[in-house]
């Protein structure tokens, strides 16, 4: 990364889509982009390129004017930036992830200030607000990036909020991924595998370990969206290199 690196946002886009990279000087290629961009939305966002080292979010549902906190989100981008899924842990684990770069509390102040902000901002809305967020790197040690982008809508987020807490064992953990193949007959294949290496096991109607296909697979299979599950999440966080992603 260069000093002069900078990404281009579309206003209006979704799940690391609409952007573009720019390393040192932007190219003719580029500025085409940025009109054909202005004409469509009115404008484009430039960002530096940040030394990111972690995505999160908060969560919030959005009812009668009033904004509640939903949850934390915990998730991983390819290098492009686009989405590529969600670690499943409990909250607390989660604020144990986030106080390793920060210390709590300014989590927690930046959380409530979201909650009053979101209530004044969009007083008419109803439904779920994700607040995408980064922990980046710095000269001087780790720092938030407490608004990359707002989303408006449910998102994958709140889905694996939602599915850990209510079908996940209290002490499990795992991950939500979304996996691209581009021959037919590779999604079926990588899913025998997974559910071979990692059985299901579910003690009381609640998954204890093993893997869970969230979406039908059959030999054309382009996208496939699953949940792998463990006892342990040491093994997955914060250190990226034992991630199962």
């Amino acid at each position: 990364m260069q000093k002069s690196d900078s990404v281009l946002k579309k206003p209006n886009s979704g799940s690391g889509k609409g952007l573009v990279w720019i390393k040192g000087k932007i190219t003719d290629k580029q500025m085409d982009w940025c009109r054909r961009v202005i004409r469509q939305q009115g404008g484009v966002v430039v960002e530096p390129v940040l030394d990111k080292v972690l995505d999160f979010a908060f969560e919030y549902r959005m009812s009668g004017g009033d904004a509640s906190f939903a949850g934390y989100s915990l998730f991983r981008t390819t290098a492009s930036g686009a989405y590529e899924g969600n670690y499943l842990l409990a909250d607390e684990k989660i604020e144990t992830v986030l106080a390793a770069y920060a210390p709590l509390e300014d989590f927690l102040i930046l959380r409530a200030l979201l909650t009053r902000k979101l209530a004044e901002y969009f007083p008419r809305y109803n439904g779920y607000i994700g607040v995408d967020m980064m922990i980046c790197r710095t000269r001087h040690g780790f720092r938030i990036q407490p608004c990359v982008e707002i989303n408006m809508r449910m998102n994958m987020g709140v889905l694996a909020r939602g599915f850990y807490d209510r079908f996940l064992q209290k002490n499990a953990s795992g991950v939500f991924k979304i996996d691209y193949f581009k021959r037919p007959g590779d999604a079926l294949a990588h899913a025998g595998e997974l559910e071979r290496k990692y059985s299901l096991r579910v003690e009381r109607r609640k998954i204890v370990s093993g893997c869970l296909p969230m979406t039908p697979v059959t030999e054309e299979t382009k996208y496939m969206a699953y949940a792998l599950i463990f006892q342990e999440y040491e093994s997955l966080i914060p250190s990226h290199s034992m991630s199962p992603f």
